[in-house]
């Protein structure tokens, strides 16, 4: 529900997927929207992102146990 990209699927479910599929071929308006929704999250949950963010909480880790020292 968080980034609302796709549907669920209980697993192991055929038709329970099937009728997923179904669903979104009838909601068009819904398709679109989850396609909208699936590329803005991977513009911010891109590797690029993520390696900068966690680079950026290293290097403070690192400056802090520097000044624990």
């Amino acid at each position: 529900k968080k980034h609302r990209v796709g549907v669920v699927a209980r697993p192991g479910d055929d038709v329970n997927f099937a009728q997923n599929i179904i669903a979104l071929l009838r909601q068009p308006q819904l398709l679109a929207r989850l396609k909208k929704n699936a590329l803005r999250s991977s513009r911010l949950l891109s590797w690029r992102q993520s390696c900068t963010h966690l680079s950026r909480v290293y290097l403070r880790l690192v400056q802090q146990g520097k000044r624990h020292d």
